[in-house]
């Protein structure tokens, strides 16, 4: 039975710091893109994450001295001391485990990206014109169309990325450590595997 996200992180990323904050700022991407970066309601993500599904994980069972039963829960350790199956199983979960890990990256990029940048698309007709070229399908839905632009358009690197959700979560006074645990997660999200 799956439950509803829960990243250990975020309630850290959502800790305020401070009552008085600067609300917005400019930046440049390495494409010499200038948008305005703000603030986003910290809210917002907590409420979007938890829509998130994630595995509960492996358990084994450990016969007690005096008789009965006590559950566990598997981890990176005690799953090297299991049968196949449990390996398996533990395979399966950290599959799993990505797959939502991934899925709350995306979440929490798009929320920035709509809600916490500021940026005119030049000529969308043109751009929709160029991507069709590329072979991409552009949305017909205006508001899939905005987060596409916004995706395509703004982003040109990962390091464009990781610089506008640091700052953006800046803005929204996100401590430095739950900074630094959005970064590691996005980063190990989107970074090719070898």
């Amino acid at each position: 039975m799956a439950k509803n996200y829960e990243n250990p992180n975020l309630a850290k990323l959502l800790e305020i710091s401070k009552p008085e904050q600067i609300t917005s700022r400019k930046f440049t991407t390495s494409r010499g893109i200038e948008v305005i970066l703000r603030s986003v309601p910290p809210y917002l993500v907590q409420m979007a994450t938890k829509s998130v599904s994630v595995p509960k994980p492996p358990t084994y069972d450990v016969e007690l001295l005096g008789g009965g039963v006590e559950t566990h829960t598997h981890d990176a350790t005690s799953i090297e001391q299991s049968s196949d199956e449990e390996k398996k199983q533990w395979a399966t979960y950290q599959a799993e485990l990505q797959v939502a890990n991934q899925e709350a990256s995306d979440i929490l990029l798009s929320i920035i990206l709509l809600e916490g940048v500021d940026v005119e698309i030049p000529d969308k007709e043109r751009f929709a014109k160029r991507m069709k070229l590329m072979h991409l399908e552009v949305p017909d839905d205006p508001d899939e169309q905005d987060l596409f632009y916004r995706k395509a358009y703004v982003i040109g690197s990962q390091d464009d990325a990781e610089k506008i959700i640091q700052i953006v979560l800046e803005l929204t006074q996100v401590s430095g450590e739950a900074l630094k645990s959005a970064e590691s997660s996005f980063r190990d999200n989107v970074e090719p595997k070898s």
